[in-house]
């Protein structure tokens, strides 16, 4: 049996307007995009916790990255660090990334 596609899905950052609180998100049309997609695949946001995604990447057994788009390079330096260490991760094992937008 194939092994089934498990992709890390990387989030942007957002701050909650009211009260300042810097928040991970992901825009809600990729719950949509891919069930369309990938339906045989399962995917997990991963938060901009740099090492900490990385970890989880390994923990989950994710096969596969996609780095979002929003924001641009640079606005977010802990968002640049956690893609960056996902990003030689998959590099050193040879998983697949799709990059969109700033992801590319």
């Amino acid at each position: 049996m194939k092994n089934p596609l498990r992709m890390g899905v990387t989030m942007r950052e957002v701050r909650n307007p009211s009260t300042g609180d810097l928040r991970d998100a992901v825009a809600a049309a990729w719950t949509d995009f891919l069930a369309w997609a990938v339906p045989e695949g399962a995917w997990l946001p991963l938060t901009n916790a740099g090492g900490g995604s990385v970890q989880a990447l390994e923990t989950f057994g994710l096969n596969a990255l996609i780095l979002t788009g929003g924001d641009d390079l640079g606005a977010s330096e802990r968002r640049d660090g956690t893609e960056r260490a996902l990003l030689e991760l998959c590099r050193t094992r040879g998983l697949p990334v799709f990059g969109v937008c700033r992801g590319a």
